[in-house]
């Protein structure tokens, strides 16, 4: 599939990362893939497509594996914007996943990252960053939150300042005071996925997997890292226990009620 001679003309791109199993949450996706748990009655994605709704994005890829037929059958009606699939044989990673939508020819120039166990509500427009981005010729950008405890997730220590909103990090093997954490959303070019294109694909190794498998982190240690420090509601949903204590809850603000209800009565009636 090539999309992209259709799509050229288009900024505002954006991938939903929705293939992994889900596993921290136990038994409740043993039936169901995490990104259609329900909060409040409405399924996980149903929170990042409003966002991107909000900031007018034209059209979003969405990587699958587990339970994947399920989640297309639940968007197969959605009226705002395209959403192409990216199917994934094998689980590929966060970095592997998105390379193979890019290899699919699916994404190109900038686009938007958004993980589905976290729901997002920030104070600025990420699409915004995109000609600073292009200024000074850098191919990514982390949304990047301050830790107010301890937590298992990698750790960043910011740098310096490159311009006035943004920042370079490094990634610190010890939690310090001033440590961040990735929120879950980032803005990348397709250049920095470019690991897979220097793979040797006529070796044995050849498979799909092989080729294109990557954690994020792992392209994160070997390159300069660059980010601006989230602001806005950052939810995080993505273990048994943080779910437990949201599934209930009306997480929409009354800033946004009015939107969230207008994107609801568009797609469901």
């Amino acid at each position: 599939m090539n999309i992209l001679k259709e799509k050229s003309h288009s900024s505002r791109v954006a991938m939903i990362l929705a293939a992994g199993f889900g596993r921290r949450m136990e038994e409740y996706t043993l039936e169901m893939p995490k990104p259609l748990l329900t909060i409040n009655s409405y399924p996980l994605i149903c929170y990042s497509l409003f966002l991107l709704y909000l900031w007018k994005t034209d059209y979003v890829v969405i990587n699958l594996h587990y339970m994947g037929d399920k989640i297309k059958k639940f968007l197969k009606d959605f009226p705002y914007f395209p959403i192409y699939f990216s199917e994934e044989k094998d689980i590929l990673g966060t970095a592997g996943g998105i390379s193979y939508a890019i290899y699919q020819n699916l994404l190109n120039d900038y686009f938007v990252v958004i993980n589905t166990d976290t729901i997002f509500f920030p104070n600025f427009d990420l699409y915004s960053y995109i000609p600073i981005l292009k200024e000074h010729k850098i191919d990514h950008l982390l949304c990047l939150k301050q830790k107010k405890t301890f937590t298992p997730e990698t750790n960043f220590s910011l740098k310096e300042k490159l311009t006035n909103q943004i920042y370079s990090f490094v990634i610190s093997k010890k939690q310090k005071k001033n440590s961040f954490f990735y929120t879950g959303m980032s803005l990348f070019n397709v250049n920095y996925f470019r690991y897979y294109r220097d793979i040797n694909q006529n070796s044995e190794n050849n498979s799909t997997t092989n080729i294109f498998k990557k954690e994020l982190i792992e392209l994160l240690e070997q390159n300069p890292i660059f980010g601006i420090i989230y602001k806005g509601v950052h939810i995080d949903s993505g273990t048994k226990v943080k779910y437990e204590n949201l599934k209930q809850k009306n997480l929409i603000s009354n800033s946004y009620k009015k939107s969230w209800e207008n994107f609801l009565k568009g797609w469901f009636g």
